[in-house]
């Protein structure tokens, strides 16, 4: 809402990657390249706080990945895939704010704020042995503060016809602090990793003739020193800290059906629902996340040329952010999109994307306008 705060972002990537195929033997090298640049101006021309006159905070971010890895077929029903990744990370962060309590200054240099991560991995997959598949895969890392850590996978799944198949996905995972976590101004250096580990059992089926498919997954996942961020009431003072725990779950629903040769229709629903662990006592903390998310889509195309694809999407109630304005529950909402396409040409198409059509007045994030009706028209050529 400041007039003049402003923020300029720039991403620069370079990759390249090479690839070697045999009879029964395939093998990939890859690297990568990011830098990421962000600058944050809180200019004097209008001074919204007497607590900030003037800020700027510039952040630079870069990223380096090696990694090779092969994929080996052992017999017609076994394969092996392994392979070894090299991530270096590091940042330059600078910071100035004066106010009403005078000139502050922060700043960090890529040679004291940076992280590397040597990685192996191996994955043994078992494919359509009397309808059953495995997957067992562990990965090893090393990284330069944290030190060794292993995951584990393990995906049994059963092909109960040709039109069914039963799964179960067991899976543990392991995530570093960011360096914006470990190094900004709100940094917390003795952040600890998060560990996870992830339950998911579902049964995806389609009909004989392929013209309709249905999906539902359930998932259960436990979370350790999970990193979140937090404020003290009474200081106000913020930075990233671990909480001990996080308990999530939900389901999914996932449907489509072919019409008569002249369209589809997409259905998608899921659930979520969760609760973090602090010191004993459990907290309702999945802020602005709906429980309930619908979506619903036809595709037409009634005659040569034309296609027509109405849509609706429904999101249900959901906590508010911690610090948002109103209610508690943040109301549900939901919108109606159509879009029309005619095509011309086999090189052109007319179009019009309608977005909101009933004019719905809502809000995913308090104090953050949503766009009300609005539409797009025009011309695609392609040559």
């Amino acid at each position: 809402d400041d007039k003049d705060y402003t923020a300029k972002n720039s991403n620069k990537l370079g990759g390249l990657s090479l690839q070697y195929k045999g009879k029964d033997f395939v093998w990939n090298i890859q690297g990568g390249y990011q830098r990421a640049e962000r600058t944050f101006t809180n200019d004097s021309t209008d001074i919204s706080s007497i607590y900030s006159k003037y800020s700027e905070g510039k952040y630079t971010g870069n990223t380096t990945t090696w990694e090779t890895f092969g994929n080996k077929t052992l017999t017609g029903h076994l394969s092996l895939v392994g392979g070894i990744q090299y991530i270096n990370q590091n940042t330059n962060q600078s910071y100035f704010s004066t106010g009403a309590f005078g000139p502050f200054k922060s700043a960090l240099g890529k040679d004291s704020s940076k992280t590397n991560q040597v990685s192996a991995y191996a994955s043994l997959l078992i494919t359509d042995v009397n309808g059953f598949n495995f997957e067992a895969g562990t990965r090893y890392n090393h990284h330069s503060i944290y030190g060794d850590k292993g995951t584990f996978t393990i995906n049994p799944s059963y092909n109960v016809d040709d039109h069914t198949k039963l799964f179960v996905n067991i899976s543990s995972a392991y995530k570093v602090p960011s360096l914006y976590q470990l190094y900004s101004n709100y940094g917390n250096k003795g952040l600890k990793p998060e560990s996870s580990t992830t339950y998911e059992f579902g049964i995806q089926t389609q009909s004989e003739d392929r013209k309709t498919s249905f999906r539902i997954a359930a998932f259960k996942r436990d979370i350790s020193n999970l990193v979140i961020f937090y404020t003290d009431p009474a200081t106000y003072n913020s930075r990233y800290i671990n909480r001990d725990k996080q308990n999530d779950y939900g389901f999914e629903i996932e449907s489509n059906v072919q019409l008569a040769g002249f369209g589809s229709w997409q259905n998608n629903f899921s659930f979520v629902d969760g609760q973090g662990t602090q010191s004993g006592i459990k907290i309702s903390n999945l802020y602005r996340r709906p429980k309930f998310i619908a979506s619903s889509a036809l595709t037409l195309q009634p005659c040569k040329g034309l296609t027509i694809t109405p849509s609706f999407r429904y999101v249900g109630t959901r906590l508010k952010g911690q610090y948002d304005f109103g209610p508690t529950e943040q109301p549900s909402f939901y919108t109606i999109n159509c879009f029309m396409g005619y095509q011309l040409h086999k090189t052109a198409r007319l179009f019009i994307d309608l977005h909101n059509i009933t004019n719905q007045q809502y809000f995913d994030i308090v104090g953050y306008n949503s766009r009300q009706f609005n539409m797009m028209a025009g011309i695609d050529i392609q040559f």
